[in-house]
């Protein structure tokens, strides 16, 4: 992933990286090339709109490569659809599952726009918490938690 001080010029190098990683291969499916074309298009809409949300820069440019990851790995139309939805994952009953094909840090921002809409529930709040606690590396919500969080720079792992 590319990486300058400019949150947009990173925006662009890495969206021209994944558009020249896409390349119409005679081997694939034409479903499939027209699939990967429309998920790099609605991934550089849904980056887009984080940024103008206020997401912390970082995080967007962790759901951004692991996006285009996804998008770069992925064989068939049907996975390229699941990629391009909002993560929404199945709650079990007792707690929140997520499709190994959405990317839990994008999933963590939907959660946090919507408690800004309404409280969550238990279990909603319990998947929140555990998807920041992975980001983040922290195991509880006290100042001291929250300030060293704040501090952390994210990267893809």
């Amino acid at each position: 992933m590319a990486r300058t001080e400019d949150r947009e010029i990173n925006f662009i190098l890495n969206m021209s990286r994944a558009m020249a990683e896409y390349t119409c291969d005679e081997h694939r499916d034409t479903a499939v090339n027209k699939a990967k074309l429309s998920a790099y298009i609605d991934t550089a809409k849904r980056i887009t709109s984080y940024q103008a949300e206020g997401i912390r820069d970082d995080l967007v440019e962790v759901v951004f490569d692991k996006r285009l990851k996804l998008i770069a790995n992925a064989t068939t139309a049907g996975e390229l659809k699941i990629i391009m939805d909002q993560p929404k994952p199945h709650f079990n009953g007792n707690k929140f599952i997520s499709d190994p094909l959405s990317v839990p840090e994008e999933e963590m921002i939907l959660w946090s726009m919507t408690s800004l809409k309404a409280p969550l529930m238990h279990e909603a709040f319990e998947r929140y918490f555990e998807l920041f606690k992975q980001a983040f590396g922290v195991d509880s919500i006290d100042a001291d938690a929250l300030t060293r969080a704040a501090q952390i720079r994210l990267e893809v792992k």
